[in-house]
């Protein structure tokens, strides 16, 4: 933990983030004038404490899976599962030198995503509360 947030009892520990990759082939060809494709690629994180498990995606390129179990994962383990808000801002300040824009973004925002949804599963209340 790269300093991280301490956890207490009340504050269950983040054991990590995993990334998955999908490509999700569309019904048509696609096109929007300046490129055509035939699937959409998903990254899908899950984020862990305490025997819960949350959810966050992004529609981005493969490589944003590595930048999650990597660098984002590293800084995130061990904090506070309710602390999103740090957690956020460790994962930006954590991309300094991979890249926040682009890969590192997408990483970043379905990390974020599956913290929230983790938080939200962990206090027992939907994720708008």
């Amino acid at each position: 933990m790269m300093g991280g947030a301490r956890t207490t009892a009340a504050d269950p520990a983040v054991q990590g983030l995993d990334a998955a990759v999908y490509a999700v082939p569309t019904r048509y060809a696609r096109g929007d004038g300046t490129l055509a494709w035939d699937k959409t690629t998903l990254v899908l994180v899950t984020a862990s404490a305490a025997g819960q498990r949350g959810i966050g995606w992004s529609y981005t390129a493969a490589a944003a899976a590595p930048v999650v179990t990597g660098i984002l994962s590293e800084v995130v383990t061990g904090r506070s599962a309710l602390d999103v808000t740090g957690a956020n801002e460790a994962m930006s300040r954590a991309l300094r030198n991979a890249g926040r824009p682009g890969i590192g973004a997408m990483a970043l925002s379905a990390a974020d995503i599956a913290l929230w949804d983790l938080k939200a599963r962990l206090l027992g209340r939907p994720v708008a509360a």
